[in-house]
């Protein structure tokens, strides 16, 4: 049997979130593997309905889709952990999830929650301290793939 590396995860995730995301700003992945295999995927997906369809929530509200505008209230997207999170259907405790992305703190707080233990994640943007201060006062080991690297793809 062929131990895939971490790399392999995250462009598994990075397929996954081509096909399902439902954000026109980017595409997120996330893969949770357990014991060698993966029990769930997960993308930023737009609830209720696809930004595709009646576009970004951000510009609607601003005019622009601006990172400023941080609020939960503005954007109607799920991101691709709790997505991934939200699927499984066995016990994370843990688990490792590699996700294309730096989780955001909200999510940090959802990883921890589910009793996930290892995050990696690539592209080139650090995750902010709040996050790495919920992983670290957690017991969760972060990796940042900096050498794995993807277009922020525009749906």
């Amino acid at each position: 049997m062929r131990v895939m590396g971490w790399s392999n995860w995250l462009d598994m995730a990075n397929i996954y979130a081509g096909i399902m995301s439902g954000c026109t700003k980017v595409t997120v992945g996330a893969v949770i593997v357990k014991h060698g295999r993966a029990v769930s995927f997960g993308a930023n997906r737009a609830i209720p309905d696809l930004c595709k369809c009646r576009g970004c929530l951000r510009v609607e509200k601003y005019g622009d889709n601006d990172k400023t505008h941080r609020s939960p209230a503005d954007c109607r997207a799920i991101h691709s952990e709790v997505d991934a999170i939200c699927g499984a259907r066995e016990d994370l405790a843990g688990a490792t999830i590699f996700v294309t992305r730096y989780p955001c703190e909200a999510c940090a707080r959802a990883i921890v929650s589910a009793g996930i233990t290892r995050v990696i994640y690539g592209r080139q943007q650090k995750i902010s301290e709040e996050t790495q201060r919920i992983f670290e006062d957690s017991g969760v080991t972060v990796i940042w793939e900096k050498d794995w690297d993807a277009p922020d793809v525009r749906n």
